[in-house]
This record gives C-alpha cells, sequence and structure tokens, in this order.
C-alpha cells in the first residue's frame, strides 16, 4: 500500500545459518570471455592475490554445488576478477538465473587474511556491489562478503550465501564449517528477520538494527498527526526535552495539543527525539503524501466513528484545516490512519486506542484487498511471520532516537522471542539500545554531530560479537536493562545495571544540566564516564564548547575500575544559548588507530549567556 522507500532509510545489520538441498548441477553455466584481470599489486604484501596469482576458473569455484531449492539451480558466473580496493581481493559477479533473476557479488580476500566466516549486509535497494567501506570492515574482520540486489524477501540472499560456501570451499581448499552472518537495518531488518525466522535459514547469526515490525510502517503517518497539531509548537517542546530544559513537554500546550502529543508518545515515538522536530515532523519532506486508499479517505470524510465526521474539537479543527487548504483532504485523512487500522492485540502500543474490553474504540477500516500492516512486511521480509522463533544467534541493535521504527519495536520482538524459545531465550538472543543514536544516523554528518552519534560503530561490534557466540562460544554482552512506560523505553541510569556496550556518560556544569552566565564568565565542565563490563576501552575524548559539531579531543588518565572523571574549564565570550557537548569513544581492544568497532556515546548541557 505504501511505497516501500518511504519506509525506511538506513544501513544494515547481519544473520546467518546453513542448510542444503540436493539437485543436479549439470545446468550451472559460466561465461569465461567476461572475466578481467585486475590491476599490478605487490606480491609480498598481498599473498597469492597478486598480478601472477591465477583467477580461478568459475567451473571449478562450483564444483559440488547443491541449491537451496531447486529454483536457484540455474547459476550464471558472469565474471572473475582481482580488485585492489579497500585492500586486493577476487571479486566473483553472478545471478541465479531464474524468472526474476537476482544477482550476486561474493568478495574474497587471501587465505591469509580469512578465518571461515563470511558476513553479508542486506537491504531491499541494494545493488549486489559492495562498498570499500562495507568490504574493509568484513576483511578486518576476516570474513568475505556476500551481497545481492534482492528486492523482495531473503530467499534470494539465501541462496547467495549458500552459493557462497561452495565457491569459498573450492576458491580455499577448505573442508571445515564456513559459519555465515546476516546483518541489515531498517528495511534490511526485515530480510534478516525473515531469514533468522525461517526453516530455510542458513546463517548461523544475525544482528537486525533499528529494526521495522509490522506495525511500523504507520509511524510515518502517526509523525504526520503530530506535524498537522503541533508543528507550531514544536520548538517549544524540543526546548522542554533538552539538556536543561523544563522536562515538562506539555507546559504551554493547549488541550488539543497535549491529547495528541500524548497519543503519538503512547504510539512509541519517542519523547527524547523531539530534540530534532524538524525530522521527526517531516517538514522538509513529503511525510503526509502517503498512498492510503481511496475507500478509507472517504469513510473518514463521510463515515460515522471517523474523525473527520466527529463532533469534538479536534474533528472541528481538522475540518477547518480541510477548508482553509492548510492540508489536502488525503492528508488529513492519511494523519489519523493508525486509529482506523489498528494491528493485533500485542501491539501494546496501540492498548490506549482499544476499550476496556480489547476492541478498538474507532471504526476499523478494511480494505478489499485487505489492507493489513504485514502486507509489506511480508513481502520485504519473505513471509515473515514476526513469531521470535528465530533459528541462528541474534543480537538486535535499538537507538533510542529513532522515530522512523521505534525503539519499543525492540521490546515488542524480544518478547516475541521469548515467548517462542521460553525462559531460555537469552542463550540465542541479545537487545542493545544506544542513546544519543537515531534511525539515520549511521554516518553522521558534522552539522547533526552535537545532537547525534554514528551507531555503526555499535553494529559491527555486534556482528563480531555474534560471531564469537557463535564460533567460541564467547557470550556477548547482556540485554541492556530498561523498562517501557506508555510504549516509551526509559533506560537503567548507571552501567553497572544498564548493560549493554555503550558507555555512559553524564556531563554537568557548575554542577548542574544548566547554567545562566553572564558573557566573559567562566564555567567548569565534569563528566563522568562509566564502562560496561567487557565492552572495551576509551580511546578518545572530545570537548566541543559550542554545541556546533565542532570536536577537539583532548588527553585523559585511562579509568579505573570502568569510571572515569575529567573535567574542563571554558569562557564564553559571546551572548546566546549553546550546549556543550563531550563525546566520548570506546573499542573492544582499546585501538585508537581502527576505523571499526568504535562505540560512542554523549553528554550534553545548556549554558545561558546573556550581556553582563
Amino acid at each position: 500500500m505504501r511505497r516501500l522507500h518511504h519506509v525506511f532509510a538506513a544501513s544494515c545489520v547481519l544473520l546467518v545459518m546453513m542448510t542444503s538441498a540436493s539437485c543436479n548441477n549439470s545446468s550451472v553455466t559460466s561465461q569465461q570471455d567476461n572475466i578481467t584481470s585486475a590491476t599490478e599489486t605487490q606480491p609480498e604484501e598481498y599473498g597469492y592475490i597478486n598480478e601472477t596469482s591465477k583467477i580461478p576458473a568459475s567451473g571449478e569455484l562450483l564444483v559440488g554445488y547443491e541449491p537451496l531449492t531447486p529454483s536457484y539451480r540455474d547459476v550464471t558466473i558472469g565474471s572473475i576478477d582481482k580488485v585492489l580496493s579497500p585492500i586486493p581481493h577476487i571479486r566473483i559477479k553472478g545471478k541465479f538465473s531464474q524468472e526474476d533473476p537476482i544477482s550476486f557479488s561474493i568478495y574474497l580476500p587471501s587465505k591469509e587474511l580469512w578465518e571461515g566466516r563470511f558476513f553479508q549486509m542486506v537491504y531491499p535497494l541494494y545493488s549486489e556491489n559492495a562498498s570499500d567501506q562495507t568490504l574493509g570492515f568484513h576483511f578486518d574482520s576476516k570474513a568475505y562478503t556476500v551481497q545481492t540486489n534482492s528486492r523482495l524477501g531473503y530467499m534470494g540472499n539465501a541462496a547467495a550465501a549458500n552459493l557462497s560456501r561452495t565457491i569459498a570451499a573450492n576458491f580455499y581448499d577448505y573442508s571445515e564449517k564456513i559459519y555465515g552472518y546476516i546483518y541489515g537495518g531498517s528495511g534490511g531488518s526485515y530480510q534478516t528477520i525473515g531469514g533468522a525466522e525461517s526453516d530455510n535459514c542458513v546463517w548461523d547469526g544475525a544482528v537486525p538494527y533499528i529494526i521495522g515490525i509490522p506495525s511500523s510502517m504507520n509511524n510515518f503517518l502517526i509523525r504526520g498527526f503530530a506535524r498537522i497539531i503541533l508543528a507550531d509548537k514544536a520548538e517549544l517542546i524540543a526546548d522542554a526535552v533538552r539538556p536543561g530544559g523544563s522536562g515538562d513537554p506539555y507546559s504551554g500546550l493547549s488541550e488539543i495539543e497535549k491529547s495528541v502529543l500524548t497519543e503519538i508518545s503512547k504510539l512509541g515515538i519517542p519523547l527524547i527525539a523531539w530534540d530534532d522536530y524538524e525530522y521527526l515532523l517531516g517538514l522538509k519532506s513529503n511525510l503526509l503524501d502517503q498512498n492510503v486508499p481511496v475507500d478509507y479517505i472517504k469513510a473518514f470524510w463521510t463515515e460515522s466513528g471517523y474523525l473527520g465526521t466527529e463532533k469534538s474539537d479536534l474533528g472541528d479543527l481538522f475540518r477547518k484545516l480541510r477548508t482553509n487548504g492548510s492540508f489536502s483532504e488525503a492528508q488529513l485523512a492519511a494523519a489519523a490512519y493508525h486509529r482506523y487500522a489498528i494491528p493485533g492485540p500485542n501491539y501494546y502500543a496501540w492498548d490506549h486506542l482499544r476499550a476496556d474490553d480489547g476492541e478498538p474504540m474507532y471504526p476499523q477500516f478494511s480494505a478489499d484487498p485487505p489492507n493489513t500492516f504485514m502486507g509489506t512486511t511480508s513481502a520485504v521480509s519473505g513471509g515473515a511471520v514476526y513469531d521470535g522463533n528465530i533459528k541462528c544467534k541474534m543480537i538486535v541493535v535499538e537507538n533510542m532516537k529513532d522515530v522512523d521504527a521505534c525503539p519499543w519495536s525492540g521490546d515488542w520482538y524480544r518478547a516475541r522471542v521469548a515467548e517462542s524459545l521460553g525462559s531460555h531465550y537469552e542463550d540465542s538472543f541479545r537487545i542493545w539500545f544506544n542513546e544519543n543514536a537515531d534511525h539515520i544516523g549511521s554516518d553522521v554528518q558534522a552539522s547533526r554531530s552535537h545532537r547525534l552519534i554514528s551507531y555503526f560503530g555499535i553494529v559491527q561490534q555486534a556482528l563480531r560479537d555474534v560471531s564469537a557466540w557463535v564460533e567460541e562460544g564467547i557470550e556477548p554482552a547482556k540485554s541492556t536493562a530498561y523498562r517501557v512506560v506508555d510504549s516509551q523505553i526509559i533506560l537503567a541510569p548507571y552501567a553497572a545495571e544498564r548493560q549493554g556496550i555503550q558507555p555512559v556518560v553524564t556531563l554537568s556544569v557548575n554542577g548542574s544540566d544548566r547554567v545562566d552566565i553572564v558573557a566573559g564568565q567562566q564555567v567548569e565542565f565534569e563528566a563522568t564516564i562509566e564502562l560496561t563490563p567487557g565492552s572495551g576501552k576509551i580511546v578518545l575524548i572530545e570537548w566541543d564548547f559550542s554545541g556546533t559539531g565542532d570536536y577537539k579531543s583532548v588527553g585523559f588518565e585511562r579509568e579505573q575500575d570502568g569510571k572515569l572523571n575529567i573535567v574542563a574549564d571554558f569562557t564564553y565570550g559571546e551572548i546566546g544559548t549553546y550546549f556543550p557537548t563531550i563525546r566520548v569513544t570506546t573499542q573492544r581492544e582499546g585501538d585508537l588507530d581502527t576505523q571499526y568497532g568504535n562505540v560512542r556515546n554523549l553528554g550534553r548541557v545548556r549554558v545561558v549567556v546573556s550581556q553582563p
């Protein structure tokens, strides 16, 4: 019903298991005339992948191939190349020659740089061409790479993963088990979870992150509901939830505005995400231009029980907005769609829209064909039912400021896993929540870095931890400790009880979260940094006294017993309101020079400077 590219927009994680099926490989073909050679490289530096290395023939690589299902029997290898970037490796490109061909690429480093595993990042809008950033992380993790252009479902990814094991076993002359891991974020989380729950799961571990669940499709319209009613009060709400604010986002709102803020918050839109209200409300996007059914729009404005005809202050306001042309009929109807398409009873974020008997308070629109939340989810995931019956180890990574997928969805899926696997579900499952990270911040630009961290280092470490869990039995950090209040995730305040792998950073200015001073006055900052057990070591501390993303690193003492206090003084010469920030980076091995597995968090306060 809704456009796929509006549903998710972020990076990916991982998942893995193994299966096989028998079949005749007589129809496996190759196109040797398409094989190309690589640029020169130094043999002593890169082992046997150098200018004198022999490019293997596709027939050699496919010996013993048994497809996952008969539909993936016919394989064409289009090219086998030597590639130099990011390090020299062999790239194999091909496709499964079915009615809807799925292309794949397999990237194999030299045997000296490989330890018997592969990583596979998935997302429904990816091509089969992996980026240097992805390859660099995989190779650094001693893994080869599998990537496809599989648009719908996990089966194309699974088929490529299964094929890659045959190719790698022949390429490396390797007879032991090859472990595989899948990861994907947002739309990629659908494919990751779909594969992890499937009986056709070919991966040993999975890392879905910023996960979408069947009800997530409505989050864009819920945010549109907020935009229609609360855009004029957005700065007021944001000021309340920012560091040093009142903490009361309802102060100054009308009764209608309070009711709408309550409604969208109980639906899971995190209150702390109002810090970036322009994104939350989609003020620079077409958030409200979603494809809701025409019959629904008609019902909204004509039938009893819908907001378009409701005798209430909010109904009157919607009809006024319709009349004055502020929004179109379709936009206004779409914004309230969440009330009239409530998902099943275990979606607790919708409980406030149900009566005491559990039935919806509002009429439920029924489209033909049925308009269900599972429709798009099922198509993208490959038929996942989201029952939590995972067939592999899994670490879920969620972000506290995610307004696209919303952090409560991670808790919802955790409950499904617990229900399916029973009381010992944590033998196979973890969930880590991260502060100061949103849906799109895997690569945070400078203009947003004063309030957000890049979460991809956390995803990378989760992937490495799930592989160590599978291959060596090394248990990862415990799940983050949290509680749920009206669909808002509340993290445990201190590292020892919070767990996960993100450092906990607390910043104060002159002993508070806010200070009001005059220009020329010096203030003192004090930060407390706590590390969760086994999370790693602090490798970088940076200050941004202006709150603009202009960070400067500073020296520091080694933390003691997982804790470090650091102080700094600063004098503000110009009037204005500042949100100074300290950014802390940890790394499991304490490696300052690596770009992989860097786990960050922020501490922020408010400084208000007036004239002397």
